[in-house]
C-alpha cells in the first residue's frame, strides 16, 4: 500500500500524485509502487527494500542527497495472546523536501503520527517531521512496556496463589516481548546517536533538540 500526503492550505492532505514536498508512506508496498517511488525520488533501491526485511537492524546510512534511518518500532500482535507485542523495522528516508517511510507491516506509529502531525509540520521541514515520527515510536514503546509490566504483575499474583505450570509458561513467554523491546531500543539508540553526529545531516539546534527528545 502507498499513501502520498502533500502540504496544502496549512495541513497534510492525501493525494494520488507526487509533489516536490510530500510524505510517501509505504506499507507492504507492491513492486509497482516501489518502482514509482524510485522513479520519482531517485533514492537507492536498497533504501526502499532493506526496511522490508524483518531481520534488518537499526542503522543510519546516506547516499548523495538522500539519507535513511532504520529503527525498530513496536506493534501489537492481535492473534497472539502470549507474546502480544513485537517490533518491526521502519525505514525513514529523507530526500530533498520529501520524507518516505517504509515498513512491512501496518503499525500504530505512523497512524498516530498522522493524526498529530496533520496540521503541525510540513514534510519540507524534513528533520522535524522525521524526529516527531520517532518521538511517537518512543511513546508507543512506553505504552506497551507499561502493559507488559501490568500483565507480568497479574501473572505473578496468580503464581503466589497457586503454582501453575500454565501460568509460569505464560509469564516466561510474555517476557519475550520485553526481550524484543530491550534489544530493539538499544539498537535504535545507537542508530540515532550516529545520525546525531552525521556530517551529512545539516541540522539546526532545534532539530537536534527534537532528535534528542526522540532518543
Amino acid at each position: 500500500m502507498m499513501a502520498i500526503y502533500r502540504w496544502e492550505n496549512g495541513g497534510l492532505r492525501e493525494t494520488s500524485d507526487f509533489a516536490p514536498s510530500c510524505w510517501i508512506n509505504l506499507v507492504e508496498p507492491t513492486t509497482t509502487e516501489l518502482e514509482r517511488v524510485l522513479t520519482h525520488t531517485g533514492v537507492p533501491r536498497d533504501f526502499l527494500t532493506d526496511p522490508l526485511d524483518a531481520d534488518e537492524r537499526p542503522r543510519f546510512d546516506y547516499d548523495d542527497d538522500s539519507s535513511i534511518l532504520i529503527v525498530h518500532v513496536p506493534y501489537a500482535v492481535e492473534d497472539d495472546e502470549v507474546v502480544p507485542y513485537r517490533t518491526v523495522p521502519l525505514g525513514i528516508i529523507l530526500v530533498r523536501e520529501t520524507v518516505i517511510t517504509v515498513c512491512s507491516a501496518q503499525t500504530p506509529v505512523t497512524t498516530a503520527f498522522l493524526d498529530q502531525i496533520r496540521r503541525v509540520c510540513p514534510p519540507s521541514n524534513r528533520y522535524r517531521f522525521a524526529f516527531r515520527l520517532l518521538w511517537h515510536g518512543g511513546v508507543l514503546f512506553l505504552r506497551y512496556l507499561h502493559d507488559i509490566h501490568q500483565r507480568s504483575l497479574a501473572l505473578e499474583d496468580e503464581l503466589h496463589e497457586s503454582i501453575s505450570n500454565e501460568v509460569l509458561l505464560k509469564l516466561l513467554t510474555i517476557e519475550k516481548s520485553l526481550v524484543y523491546f530491550t534489544t530493539s531500543l538499544k539498537a535504535d539508540t545507537i542508530a540515532l546517536a550516529r545520525a546525531n553526529t552525521a556530517r551529512q545531516l545539516v541540522m539546526s539546534e532545534d532539530d537536534r533538540d527534537q532528535l534528542e527528545d526522540a532518543m
